[in-house]
């Protein structure tokens, strides 16, 4: 049987976990594969897991005005949920595309409620993946308001430079909110 402890401390951020919590985390993990090009979640289903992702790389996106606008990037020991879904239990307007052969990880909501409500390291952990992302929402609105398109760029380089190479250019054009010419424009200079 594969050893989980590496998953699980990437859900508990690498915080110390005792070992009980993780004989009652572990049997509640689920495995999911996505192949490149496939779609992980649909518009329209309830994100019903808090995801983390072991090997691969998945984008977020949705659609406005028929333009498919990325949201977020998850890659290797980085977490994904579909937050407004998962936390309302309504439909999804992100799908979730697998940019890479992946290989994820889940815990579904209610499970992680029932554990959470039973046991403080597990409730500490849930409530801190909420934490970090709304405030990485916040900060990418921030960027998305305040920074000019070459700041956001430079800024998306120096936190994942890595990505350039994995990621579409057009898809790293819409996480940063400009056209795939600006995008040249602002490498060139």
């Amino acid at each position: 049987m594969k050893d989980l402890t590496p998953i699980v401390n990437l859900f508990f951020n690498n915080q110390f976990v005792s070992e009980k919590t993780k004989e009652l985390f572990i049997p509640l993990l689920h495995e999911f594969k996505a192949r490149k090009g496939a779609t992980f979640l649909q518009e329209g289903a309830i994100c019903n897991h808090i995801y983390i992702v072991e090997s691969g790389l998945v984008r977020q996106y949705f659609y406005k005005d028929n333009i498919d606008v990325t949201e977020y990037f998850a890659w290797e020991g980085q977490g994904f949920v579909c937050i407004e879904s998962f936390i309302e239990r309504t439909p999804s307007n992100l799908i979730v595309e697998a940019l890479e052969d992946s290989v994820i990880y889940g815990i579904e909501k209610n499970e992680l409620n029932a554990l959470a409500e039973k046991h403080h390291e597990i409730e500490l952990m849930h409530r801190g993946l909420m934490e970090q992302g709304l405030v990485m929402s916040q900060k990418r609105m921030y960027s998305m308001l305040f920074e000019t398109a070459k700041e956001r760029y430079n800024n998306f380089l120096k936190a994942s430079p890595f990505l350039i190479n994995r990621v579409p250019s057009m898809y790293i054009a819409s996480y940063l909110g400009i056209t795939p010419e600006t995008l040249s424009r602002v490498k060139g200079h």
